[in-house]
């Protein structure tokens, strides 16, 4: 066989492939284990320093002990609220909800709710999302029973905004990584929980608050929704100043330190439902991922997905260079040269992610340059081969 013919073959053989993995790329192929990756460069990137003035009041295990089981008295919660008030925070985001009366006394939600109603400066959570309750009716856009919980009617309305919270928005492999900000539930739109206390906090208005941040569509059990990708800043319980529930009602505590704070409220303890796995941990709590959210929306940096087109770009220089490449070169630069630019361009996905928060798909264009780099050679042994 002639070298052009033989060339012939190498060129054709190197195009299919690449244009294979375009279109195993387009159809979501390698999504699975490209989320993966992430997690990879968040341990790579290691933590970052949180960016939002925000306390956490974590209702831990001790908090349970002092205080008592769950649900607490409403009047409890009045306490806190009066006295963190007395310290002037930005706004207080309470990621608990209210959903029922008060068990032990009704009076205690008008306690509750006269607290919350003199600074205008609370901002409650409602649920919307998954329910394992035969009794609710399905959502006729949802695939599976869905439920909205929101505050008892007097609570509500003595808050400043109502943010929605949800359950079971993670991907495939059970971790959590992106963050629903925003959807239009029928002639209503609805803002998520730390979307609201930044708003508070930054006296702006919802659509302001979002107007930069990096988001993608969505679907948010079967409405069009606005979603965001999660910059972890790190191991969160590390990164995020926390006070114990039962420490904040001690009248010892210095409550000047929260002077100009968001005060972000919720579970801690172990043993309750609200954990999810993310990149620094197997199990966060709920709360400090809604202060992760926060931090983002207070920064403007959330991760920014790069556009498929240029990621296809990618494969289409990276395939096909490496096909040109191990064509034309002895194996001896082949093995030093494709490893090379697959390095840098690792090195370079790494670099923009860290820097940028960008992210640069990476398992495609590896796949174009490992499976063009092993059909190249196969047919160059072949024809050693047959030419022997």
């Amino acid at each position: 066989m002639d070298i052009k013919n033989t060339y012939l073959k190498y060129v054709n053989a190197f195009i299919i492939t690449t244009i294979a993995v375009c279109g195993l790329y387009v159809l979501g192929v390698f999504k699975s284990i490209e989320t993966h990756t992430l997690d990879l460069r968040f341990l790579i990137r290691g933590s970052q320093e949180s960016k939002i003035p925000l306390y956490i009041v974590a209702i831990d295990d001790m908090s349970l002990k002092k205080i008592g089981h769950l649900p607490w008295p409403r009047n409890v919660h009045a306490r806190l609220i009066e006295k963190v008030q007395k310290a002037g925070v930005k706004c207080i985001v309470y990621n608990i909800l209210f959903d029922g009366v008060d068990r032990y006394n009704k009076r205690n939600d008008t306690v509750l709710s006269k607290m919350i109603r003199e600074r205008q400066n609370v901002v409650l959570p409602f649920y919307y999302g998954p329910t394992n309750s035969l009794r609710i009716e399905v959502d006729s856009r949802s695939s599976q029973p869905v439920v909205k919980r929101d505050p008892v009617p007097i609570l509500a309305s003595a808050s400043n905004s109502i943010g929605f919270i949800t359950a079971g928005r993670v991907d495939t492999d059970g971790h959590m990584r992106q963050a629903p900000l925003h959807f239009w539930g029928g002639a209503n739109e609805y803002y998520a929980l730390g979307v609201l206390g930044v708003t508070v906090a930054q006296s702006k208005l919802p659509k302001d608050i979002l107007s930069d941040s990096i988001m993608q569509t969505a679907d948010f059990y079967g409405y069009p929704a606005k979603d965001a990708t999660i910059n972890f800043r790190g191991p969160l319980c590390q990164v995020y100043q926390t006070i114990p529930f039962y420490q904040l009602l001690d009248d010892r505590f210095p409550i000047e330190l929260l002077k100009d704070k968001i005060i972000l409220i919720g579970m801690t303890a172990g043993g309750t439902y609200d954990h999810y796995p993310t990149a620094f941990s197997r199990s966060d709590p709920g709360v400090y991922i809604q202060a992760n959210i926060m931090d983002n929306l207070w920064a403007n940096d959330f991760l920014r997905p790069i556009n498929r087109s240029i990621t296809l770009i990618f494969v289409l220089l990276l395939g096909v260079g490496t096909g040109i490449l191990t064509t034309i070169m002895k194996p001896v630069h082949i093995f030093v040269a494709i490893p090379a630019v697959l390095l840098v361009y690792w090195a370079l996905a790494i670099f923009f992610f860290s820097n940028q928060q960008v992210i640069l798909a990476v398992v495609a264009p590896t796949m174009a340059i490992i499976l063009n780099l092993s059909v190249v050679i196969f047919l160059r042994y072949r024809n050693e081969i047959e030419n022997r």
